[in-house]
């Protein structure tokens, strides 16, 4: 019952904002605290279902689980933990949870994605809140709110590289909109605003000329600020707080990476092999597979049209009201425009359809209508200079109302898919490769996967043994896929694991991959593993297709006295 009824408050919340427009009257939850306390718990109640069933929404989010396990043994990015297209910081965000003795499972990484969402949320409204009344800010919200809370969607419902990286964006974007309006110059702001944007592309390469740009707005705000006050004092220390914070955090990590002798596996990581899949793409596809994100009949096209419709109020309003765009409004919305196209193009030039990129739009999509509407509502003045006061007609609330209705099909939608078990609660079962293993298993036992099937890491506990936990670059053919393999085989031969899973097979995920990836295409790690090793079990999900493949070190396959048994275990779940 807690699903329906943490809704029907959001719903209600929604239009008690709309009603609350015209009224003076306050209400406890315009203020801050009580207001996203109720949005926080609420979004946590309605998320439940999805946060605490043990089974895997999306591969990014196992793969970000086995590689914190990781880093709690083994802490240098690159030489140790390798996240391929996704930075660092993203798995170091998983380990404070995993210190605090919390389980290296899904449900401990969808609550760190639920608090992030949340905070997320909490900075986007400091962004607004300088424009505007509580109330018309947290009206403002309300499309960002209903889409994390009630996305169906598992691309948008798991842990995933764009967490991190959307909030360091808002964060960003609260620092410039608190250091435009202050009065006085800091030194924190700057600096925070540094760390924060500097952060951001080692936790998504992709959002990194998104924290450029928002580099330049704020060297912008501290050189030309709008309080005359401010303007007569020392800029340049303002400066060199910002761009302190901007090489503060790339420079720990480098230099990290740099002392430990990992500055050719960052690069050829990070910034080659990233390259070169950004450019398997053509440009027409590119554009199709950004189209996808607005048409795919998923959560993100009822929010982009919700945020649509709220501009679209907003510029009839103006109109209406024939006031004009004040200046102090005017550059604000002219820079989440800015960074609104610059995020898609960021997304265009990854050149993939997944639907999770769309997340980096909702922080700038959600302030860019925001904003819209509070310029509409706010005192101005018109075309003659006259001042305009307020709206708070009854039509614009009308119009308001068909405008954030479409909202509601969100939690009718996220209702309809929890009563009917779209969403799936509880325990989801083991696969028969991580309860063989668990059937074995000894302390200090790694794993070693070759394929994409991250899942065994979560299942089992089981530490990865090398720094790949998927096999992105390793499997897949590429202009760097020697040297990734190289590395691979010099990985597992020091660590030795006890197991090792062969999961390039028929319905297991890959990457278009055939029976030519499997670990014998690479003739010196087959090598290895014929010596060392020895196939244990073979897991077959369909008949005519090809078995995952389980092997254990002959060392303790002869300690556990197996012999030359071998178990064929056919039609279990992965």
């Amino acid at each position: 019952m807690e699903v329906p009824i943490a809704s029907a408050v959001l719903v209600v919340l929604l239009f008690s904002r709309i009603r609350g427009l015209d009224r003076a009257a306050p209400s406890r939850f315009d203020r801050s605290l009580p207001f996203f306390l109720l949005v926080s718990l609420c979004v946590l109640a309605v998320r439940l279902p999805r946060i605490v069933w043990s089974g895997e929404l999306n591969v990014d989010e196992s793969q970000m689980i086995a590689q914190a396990m990781r880093y709690l043994a083994h802490p240098v990015p690159w030489r140790d933990v390798d996240g391929t297209t996704g930075g660092p910081l993203d798995s170091l965000l998983l380990c404070p949870a995993l210190l605090l003795g919390a389980g290296a499972t899904w449900p401990t990484a969808r609550i760190v994605l639920w608090a992030c969402n949340c905070l997320t949320l909490v900075f986007l409204y400091r962004v607004l809140r300088p424009f505007g009344t509580r109330k018309r800010c947290q009206l403002a919200l309300m499309p960002a709110i209903f889409f994390y809370a009630f996305a169906v969607n598992a691309n948008f419902a798991h842990y995933s590289s764009e967490t991190l990286s959307c909030l360091l964006i808002a964060v960003c974007l609260a620092l410039l909109s608190t250091e435009r309006q202050a009065s006085r110059p800091s030194l924190l702001r700057p600096l925070l605003l540094g760390l924060a944007a500097g952060a951001t592309p080692f936790a998504k390469l992709q959002a990194g000329p998104v924290a450029l740009f928002l580099v330049a707005v704020g060297s912008i705000i501290i050189v030309r600020p709008a309080d005359a006050a401010r303007a007569s004092r020392p800029r340049w220390t303002g400066l060199a707080a910002l761009f302190a914070g901007v090489l503060l955090i790339p420079g720990a990590i480098l230099g990290t990476v740099i002392a430990s002798g990992a500055v050719r596996d960052f690069w050829h990581s990070y910034v080659l092999a990233s390259v070169a899949y950004a450019g398997q793409e053509g440009v027409a596809r590119k554009l199709r597979n950004l189209a996808y994100l607005f048409t795919a009949p998923a959560d993100f096209r009822p929010f982009a049209i919700g945020v649509a419709l709220l501009l679209a109020v907003s510029w009839l309003t103006l109109r209406a009201r024939r006031t004009r765009l004040e200046e102090w409004m005017r550059r604000p919305l002219l820079v989440v425009a800015a960074q609104s196209v610059l995020t898609l193009i960021c997304i265009a030039i990854a050149g993939k359809s997944f639907l999770h990129y769309a997340l980096l739009l909702v922080p700038p999509l959600a302030l860019l209508a925001g904003l819209g509407w509070l310029a509409a509502t706010a005192p101005g003045r018109d075309q003659g200079g006259a001042d305009v006061a307020p709206v708070t007609s009854r039509p614009l609330l009308a119009a308001l109302a068909v405008a954030m209705a479409l909202q509601i099909v969100m939690p009718a939608r996220y209702l309809r898919a929890v009563a009917t078990g779209v969403l799936p609660r509880g325990h989801a079962p083991v696969s028969a490769v991580a309860q063989s293993i668990l059937s074995v298993r000894e302390p200090g036992d790694q794993l070693s996967v070759w394929g994409w099937v991250p899942a065994y890491y979560v299942e089992t506990g089981l530490v990865p043994a090398t720094r790949d936990a998927v096999g992105h670059y390793v499997v897949s053919p590429g202009p760097y896929q020697d040297y990734f393999r190289n590395r691979y085989l010099a990985d597992l031969e020091g660590s030795r694991p006890a197991f090792f899973v062969d999961a390039v097979a028929t319905s297991m995920f890959g990457w278009g991959w055939s029976e030519k990836e499997a670990h014998e295409g690479f003739p010196a790690l087959a090598e290895f593993i014929d010596r060392d090793y020895r196939l244990w079990k073979s897991v077959r999900y369909s008949p005519a297709g090809t078995p995952v493949r389980l092997y254990l070190l002959r060392a303790r396959a002869a300690k556990l006295g197996l012999g030359a048994a071998l178990d064929t275990t056919i039609g279990r779940a992965p």
